[in-house]
């Protein structure tokens, strides 16, 4: 097999949230994980966000249904320091951790997606 026409890095991941979700979905992926607004193609609804090196699309759907177990899972610099965000938010929190240190944990955005979060640095 050639090595060429590999997959080599995930550029987005699409999920779905109700219509007129815009400014919820603020309030989680800007304001709590710090992405940043951009702008979307003209025929697409809901609110699209940058990360470092990936972004977050919410497409905005009338009969809208939470993906309760498919999910993306994204890295965190400081688990433990999302971790707390996450707590004072009330936001559900389900985490694993490792020689006392969370090291990956379950949440749900506002809607009810599911979304894992790593801290792929931590070494025992």
């Amino acid at each position: 097999m050639s090595n060429s026409g590999r997959l080599t890095a995930v550029d987005h991941v699409n999920l779905s949230m109700p219509r007129g979700g815009e400014e919820i979905a603020d309030g989680f992926y800007r304001d709590l994980f710090g992405l940043t607004i951009r702008d979307k193609a003209p025929d697409a609804d809901g609110r699209w966000y940058v990360g470092e090196g990936f972004e977050v699309h919410l497409g905005a759907v009338e009969t809208f249904l939470p993906q309760e177990r498919s999910h993306p899972a994204f890295r965190v610099d400081d688990l433990d320091s999302l971790a707390a965000r996450l707590t004072a938010e009330g936001l559900p929190f389900h985490p694993e951790y490792l020689e006392g240190r969370v090291v990956r944990t379950f949440t749900a955005d506002p809607f009810g997606n599911r979304i894992e979060l790593i801290e792929h640095s931590y070494r025992p």
